[in-house]
C-alpha cells in the first residue's frame, strides 16, 4: 500500500506544481546581439585598446584573425590587413577613414666617412 499512496501523492504535487507554472514567453530583441564576422590577414603588426581602455588587443602581422566586418574593413582600407570588404566604401568614406591612420617606420641611414 505504501507505493500506491506515494504515487498518489506525487501526482497531486505535481498538479499543484503545474497549475503554478506559466508558459514560457520569448520576447524578440530588436537588435542582433552578434555582429557578422570576417577572416583578415593582418599585414601588419596592430595594437590597441577597446571601448573599454583595460582591454587591449594586438594583432600579429602574417597571422589571420576573425573579427567584426566594421573593424576588418577599417584595418582593410586603412592597410594594415588584407580581406573581403563587406561593402563598397565611396572615395570620401575611405578618405576619412584614412584620415587616422598612424604608422611608425625606423629609418636606417647610413653615415658615410668623407
Amino acid at each position: 500500500m505504501a507505493p500506491a499512496r506515494t504515487a498518489k501523492r506525487q501526482r497531486e504535487l505535481d498538479e499543484r506544481i503545474a497549475a503554478r507554472l506559466e508558459p514560457v514567453k520569448f520576447v524578440p530583441i530588436k537588435k542582433d546581439p552578434f555582429k557578422p564576422q570576417t577572416r583578415i590577414t593582418m599585414v601588419q603588426d596592430v595594437g590597441g585598446k577597446f571601448e573599454n581602455p583595460i582591454y587591449r588587443y594586438s594583432l600579429a602581422a602574417g597571422k589571420s584573425y576573425w573579427v567584426d566586418e566594421d573593424i576588418a574593413d577599417n584595418f582593410i582600407i586603412k592597410g594594415y590587413a588584407s580581406g573581403k570588404l563587406s561593402r563598397e566604401y565611396s572615395d570620401d568614406e575611405r578618405a576619412q577613414i584614412r584620415s587616422s591612420v598612424q604608422t611608425v617606420t625606423m629609418k636606417r641611414e647610413v653615415l658615410q666617412d668623407g
